[in-house]
């Protein structure tokens, strides 16, 4: 995309997700069970939520972290404006940052939180520069889309080859991991009801979208494809999923 594209491309999908509990696939619960893989944090660790969207992972990280500080940025100031208003918790701090540049200082993070945001800059991309970033024996939490089993009905394959092109499978996925110098800890599949959840609001809010664009050839477009992702979800969900790495430096 040239750069007004791209800038009317993130214009509408912000306006789509402002407002929403949740930018992607998730839950209260799965954020709880990720940090709870992270058990051998210090006292008072310092963690870095990428990716942080309107705060709802920020907020959970914070109700399970009391001693923490935790600094949660996003690249959209409308997100993070909506962060800020949803938390007066002092641990917490929002800013607006490029994941391309994260805003602390090297080998000064002990956790680094990606929950469905590291493809943004692609998988291996992020791995590579959040690498320098962790104390030694720091954690990064990061959930990638991936493919679950073989031969997915070719109508899917092309979905997810025009709207993700770079999704790999499981295995791809660990071998990614581990060659960018991370030990794997765990992982898990996110469970159905975390897509649900997140799809639910976004259903319940196209109507009004339609109305909005209703003379908007490109947010309709953006809207349609939105449509038939859920729909791709509802028929073929077997087939794909997000998996939940917990690894250390």
């Amino acid at each position: 995309m040239i750069l007004d594209e791209m800038q009317q491309f993130m214009a509408i999908m912000t306006d789509i997700f402002y407002g929403l509990p949740r930018q992607g696939p998730g839950s209260i619960q799965t954020t709880q069970r990720a940090l709870a893989l992270c058990n051998q944090l210090p006292s008072q660790p310092v963690v870095l939520d990428s990716g942080c969207g309107t705060g709802m992972h920020t907020r959970t990280l914070a109700e399970n972290l009391n001693d923490a500080t935790i600094i949660g940025y996003d690249f959209i100031h409308k997100f993070v404006s909506e962060a800020q208003q949803l938390t007066d918790d002092p641990q917490v701090h929002m800013l607006q940052a490029d994941m391309n540049h994260l805003p602390v200082a090297l080998q000064s993070v002990d956790l680094i939180w990606a929950e469905g945001s590291a493809y943004s800059i692609g998988f291996e991309s992020a791995l590579q520069k959040w690498y320098p970033f962790l104390r030694k024996g720091g954690y990064l939490a990061v959930s990638e889309l991936v493919w679950l089993k073989p031969n997915a009905p070719t109508e899917l394959q092309q979905f997810w080859a025009d709207e993700y092109p770079a999704m790999q499978d499981r295995s791809r996925v660990e071998s990614i991991l581990t060659t960018n110098r991370y030990s794997l800890v765990d992982q898990f599949i996110l469970p159905e009801t975390d897509w649900l959840a997140y799809y639910q609001p976004i259903e319940d809010k196209i109507p009004a979208l339609r109305d909005t664009y209703q003379q908007d050839v490109v947010a309709l477009s953006i809207i349609d494809m939105l449509v038939v992702e859920i729909e791709m979800y509802h028929q073929y969900s077997d087939y794909y999923g997000y998996v939940f790495s917990i690894v250390r430096v």
